[in-house]
């Protein structure tokens, strides 16, 4: 078949292709993340790029997203178009990368749930907690093995059992049978002085999965993982002293495949991408061990476990599971809890004998992040009411206390994270992150240097709420003072200039549309009506939750006033409300730390209840309630109700001069 030349510019990257190959594929072939939050469907219109020299066959969905101009000009979608046989020269503008950007790598959990044998406690990296009681899932112990004689005529294997006993008197341990090939050779060269790894299923089983000669028990290390949708978090942990060493992180080069958890599951099933999607999510965690290891100077074979947490669609396609029946009902994964992994198996490059722990779920759409997190803010140990909110492309929710758990998961949609928003961009440079309005007057934060290109999931969430509040779109997200100076109408729908064309990277301005709105209250909608149905369910209001947890990256970036008074949060003193961070790595940490504390998750999965949101009655009254700033029963947010009485009449006042 014949192959031509594809250049990529500014960087001049070159490669070949086939003729028939979308240009999305083959600039992933070349190394180049395009931005693609659909899986290449071409209903996101976020992989725009310029045919600069040669010709391209494209579909016609690029219609709906390019302007005339834009088309004559020679801009198509990326996933839409195809190689023809000619050489062709594609430039890929700023706004469709993937760029680094704000990825979350800490918790601020202060609380932590202790259960062993006491052990110094340690400040970790960046302040981070330690534990004060290690029993780690993977330990090593250096023994010094009794000759055999006449008198002593055990086996070797029941020599090594029997020292370790003396070490771990309350656990039961077999070997692992690997350990038995050439472990008579083994024990004489090394004068019977051996270091034996210990992996613990539980806190009282152990298996022996490594034995070395000499004392190696001074090296011994972990990571936890966060396999998150959007970002993979891996921290590098010394199991003897629980201190966290480093941590990395990336964006999960899944991404080219589908931003959302849905695209990516149709990719893996129906286009048959299951292997391509299990090799993208290795490869980048193996590209973070390999980071991790080079910073602390130790090696890859000196790590000896994995303790991964993540949503049921990303632990699927980690593992090289078939996600398919996640997606419809009734919603079955294939496993919630999961045997350990021999990190080989799966290609993960750390010590070929290390296992890879799964942390347990609860069902197809709450996963073992979630257990992560409620282990990590121990809410399962409190008396008082505690509501866990991530929030992402799906909400997760948890409410209970030590006493009962109940969860639930809510399809959100991508505008937090930037998508289905006409200017809209993950948290990397050059998003604006926060937004402040005062008559015709708009200052705006954005990330990183340079000039503004888009607006991110907090930044949008502050400019509804300030528009909201200078009365220049009403309580249905309609703008009402279509002769404001910063609106204009394109296509016959409104939007708001943030930044003129003259203050940004590109030339053209960062607006916010009445769609883009529109959208942005369908996901928080989405939120809030899974809250308020969760907490009917199990007979509370508002009123009854002490405090508030919300998890994640983009939680740690919003402003508690704002999410509150467009109707993100339950209306709760800001007080009570707490941002922890990434609990998903927390907990993975602290289930790798403690034995008990992983036995303590499969524990909180196992009684947690789960309340299936599609199917449920009161789920669309409540949503369709939602669909208002803050809410259609404004007497559920009396704060915001009184912020938006006092602007109101504040701004009658300053119109009246």
């Amino acid at each position: 078949m014949k192959s031509m030349k594809v250049t990529f510019q500014p960087e001049g990257t070159a490669t070949h292709a086939e003729i028939g190959e979308r240009l999305i594929d083959v600039a992933s072939y070349a190394g180049i993340d395009v931005n693609n939050l659909c899986g290449g469907r071409g209903v996101c219109g976020k992989c725009r790029v310029k045919v600069l020299h040669g010709r391209v066959t494209a579909t016609g969905k690029s219609i709906h997203f390019l302007d005339r101009n834009e088309l004559e000009s020679g801009f198509v979608l990326a996933c839409q178009a195809s190689t023809t046989g000619e050489d062709v020269e594609i430039y890929i503008p700023p706004e469709s990368r993937i760029e680094e950007g704000q990825i979350l790598t800490v918790d601020h959990i202060e609380e932590i749930v202790r259960y062993e044998v006491p052990a110094p406690l340690e400040r970790g990296l960046d302040g981070l907690p330690a534990t004060s009681f290690l029993r780690p899932v993977c330990q090593k112990y250096y023994l010094e093995l009794a000759r055999p004689s006449l008198s002593d005529n055990l086996s070797d294997l029941d020599r090594i059992y029997r020292e370790l006993r003396k070490k771990m008197p309350d656990i039961y341990i077999e070997a692992h049978f690997a350990c038995l090939s050439g472990l008579a050779a083994l024990l004489r060269e090394s004068d019977w002085k051996v270091t034996a790894t210990v992996h613990l299923r539980n806190a009282r089983f152990g298996q022996i999965r490594m034995i070395e000669k000499g004392n190696t028990a001074d090296v011994n290390y972990g990571i936890a993982v966060d396999v998150g949708t959007t970002t993979i978090v891996a921290q590098l942990v010394d199991l003897n002293t629980g201190v966290p060493a480093a941590v990395e992180a990336s964006y999960n080069r899944q991404a080219s495949y589908g931003e959302d958890v849905l695209s990516r599951m149709i990719f893996a099933c129906d286009f048959g991408g299951l292997e391509p999607l299990n090799e993208a999510v290795v490869s980048t965690i193996n590209s973070l061990v390999d980071a991790l290891a080079a910073r602390v100077g130790i090696r890859a074979h000196d790590i000896h476990c994995l303790m991964a947490a993540g949503n049921p669609t990303m632990t699927h396609l980690l593992l090289g599971l078939y996600p398919g029946h996640i997606r419809v009902e009734p919603y079955i994964p294939t496993a919630s809890r999961f045997p350990q992994y021999q990190t080989a198996e799966i290609g993960l490059r750390i010590n070929p004998s290390g296992l890879l722990h799964i942390m347990p779920g609860v069902s197809g759409y709450v996963g073992g992040d979630i257990t992560a997190g409620v282990l990590a803010c121990g809410m399962n140990e409190r008396s008082d009411i505690i509501l866990l909110i991530d929030v992402g492309t799906n909400g997760e929710i948890v409410v209970g206390n030590k006493e009962w758990l109940a969860c639930c998961s809510s399809s959100a949609g991508p505008a937090f994270e930037g998508g289905g928003i006409k200017c809209g961009m993950r948290a990397t440079r050059g998003a604006i992150d926060k937004i402040s309005l005062q008559g015709g007057t708009v200052q705006y934060h954005w990330i990183g240097n340079g000039k503004p290109r888009g607006i991110c999931g907090s930044g949008l969430i502050d400019a509804v709420a300030e528009l909201l509040l200078e009365e220049i779109i009403d309580q249905r997200g309609k703008f009402v003072d279509l002769d404001h100076e910063r609106i204009r109408v394109t296509d016959e729908i409104p939007e708001f200039i943030l930044a003129p064309e003259g203050e940004t990277e590109n030339g053209s301005p960062v607006v916010i549309s009445e769609a883009d709105i529109g959208n942005l209250i369908k996901s928080k909608g989405a939120i809030l009506a899974a809250v308020r149905v969760l907490l009917e369910n199990v007979s509370l209001s508002f009123d009854d939750l002490a405090y508030i947890y919300v998890a994640g990256g983009f939680g740690a970036y919003l402003d508690v006033r704002k999410a509150i008074l467009i109707g993100l949060l339950p209306e709760i003193p800001r007080e009570r409300v707490r941002f922890i961070g990434n609990s998903s790595l927390a907990g993975a940490r602290l289930a790798m730390l403690t034995a008990a504390n992983f036995h303590k998750a499969e524990s909180i999965s196992s009684r947690m209840t789960y309340f299936e949101l599609s199917v449920h009655p009161a789920f669309m009254n409540e949503f369709v309630a939602a669909l208002f700033l803050p809410h259609t029963q404004i007497e559920l947010f009396p704060l915001a109700r009184e912020a938006l009485a006092e602007r109101r009449t504040r701004n009658a006042a300053h119109r009246s001069r």
